[in-house]
C-alpha cells in the first residue's frame, strides 16, 4: 500500500535498445520446449474403442483422463460417434 503514492519512473530506451530487448524475448520463446500429452491415445485405439460400442465416460476411465481429452481426439482423427439430425 505504500507503493501506489510513488511517482513512476519512466523507461527511456534508444532504438538498439529496444531492438535488442524485443529479439531477447523472441528467443526466449524459442527455446521453450514444447510440453508432451501425457496421455498416448493412438487413432487405432480409439476407432477399436468407439466400434465396440464403448461411451465417452468409458474410454476416459481406461486413458485416466478427462473426457473432453477423448472428445478432443475424436474431432482430431475424424471420428463420428452419431449423426445429428435437424430439428424442423
Amino acid at each position: 500500500m505504500n507503493n501506489l503514492n510513488n511517482e513512476y519512473n519512466y523507461r527511456i530506451l534508444e532504438p538498439n535498445d529496444l531492438n535488442a530487448l524485443c529479439t531477447e524475448k523472441v528467443q526466449e520463446k524459442k527455446k521453450r520446449v514444447p510440453k508432451k500429452s501425457k496421455y498416448r491415445i493412438t487413432e487405432l485405439d480409439l476407432r477399436k474403442m468407439v466400434d465396440e460400442g464403448m461411451s465417452t465416460s468409458e474410454i476416459a476411465t481406461i486413458f485416466g483422463c478427462n473426457q473432453s481429452m477423448i472428445s478432443h481426439y475424436k474431432r482430431k482423427y475424424g471420428i463420428s460417434t452419431r449423426s445429428y439430425t435437424r430439428k424442423d
